[in-house]
């Protein structure tokens, strides 16, 4: 059997037990299976075919206890959709409990139990916030009379909700018109936001993201651009600092200080809450570079309810 056709028996396996799969899951599923037996030592695929993975399941278990958990994650979930092996399960149940723990561990500190914001709460800010400076805008288009601090603090917090939620340096100077590529950007006609200055750009290098399908973001741009005559995504807000004030400002009747790092903490705590089962490494490496830290750092930020 060749490599071709044992990925072929892999993918109509696989279709066969899960047919709503999505095709990007799919790929990733179908190119873990396929190289466990090179990884293994088996490089003769012409003796395998999809029973290899249920057949040899004591070794595929040794071998990946050999893993590190927040990899092995990826390997199991394919396994235990083509073989449904008992064996398979329990060892993903280990991982899902131990990173469970690992999450379950991350106190607050004292000063983020003082200032803390759940992200269900943030979310009716931004409700709220979205409601007063849509009436602005529409009750003031003839004149273009319009409250610019206001729509400003709802597009900066926007920025937070319709995007995973970044450093406060990564918006503070970004662009909207006459950008470079070393410039933060959002380009309209591409429909992309572009990240060159920031924190960690030796890392991640300039990073481009598609928002065609960010509905909502696409459309609060297209209206600010109307808006706000300037360069700049933000008017007056082009320090950490400032920005910070921002904040202090839109979560004022909270009687607490809400920093970004805050917001970032609420973000990822709320993300993996909500989620039923361990998530996924090719997720959290994802979301990680969204949001461009290390996945170190991402498991720090999730807090103990």
């Amino acid at each position: 059997m060749s490599l071709g056709e044992f990925k072929q028996n892999i993918r109509n396996e696989l279709l066969e037990r899960r047919s709503k799969l999505s095709e990007k899951s799919l790929s990733s599923y179908i190119s873990t299976l396929s190289n466990i037996p090179k990884k293994m030592g088996d490089k003769d695929l012409d003796i395998t075919d999809i029973k290899y993975f249920s057949r040899n399941h004591k070794q595929i278990i040794n071998y990946l206890k050999n893993i590190p958990e927040n990899k092995r994650k990826s390997i199991l979930s394919p396994l235990v959709v083509i073989t449904e092996i008992q064996q398979y399960k329990d060892l993903m149940k280990i991982d899902i409990d131990s990173f469970n723990k690992m999450t379950e561990g991350q106190e607050k500190s004292k000063k983020e139990k003082v200032n803390w914001i759940d992200w269900n709460d943030v979310l009716e800010f931004h409700s709220k916030l979205k409601f007063k400076a849509e009436n602005n805008i529409k009750n003031n288009k003839k004149t273009e009379d319009y409250d610019m601090e206001l729509i400003s603090d709802y597009v900066l917090l926007s920025m937070y909700i319709y995007r995973p939620a970044r450093r406060s340096l990564d918006y503070a100077d970004m662009k909207i018109r006459n950008f470079s590529k070393e410039d933060n950007y959002i380009d309209l006609k591409k429909k992309t936001i572009n990240y060159a200055d920031y924190k960690t750009r030796k890392t991640y290098g300039i990073q481009n993201f598609d928002i065609s399908e960010d509905t909502e973001l696409m459309k609060l741009m297209r209206q600010w651009m109307k808006i706000n005559k300037s360069d700049y995504l933000l008017i007056e807000s082009h320090t950490s600092s400032q920005i910070t004030k921002r904040f202090n400002r839109i979560f004022k009747s909270t009687k607490r200080i809400i920093s970004v790092n805050m917001l970032r903490h609420s973000f990822l705590t709320h993300t993996y809450s909500i989620m039923d089962s361990m998530p996924t490494l090719e997720f959290m490496k994802m979301l990680s570079e969204h949001m461009a830290h290390s996945l170190e750092t991402a498991m720090t930020y999730i807090k103990k309810e």
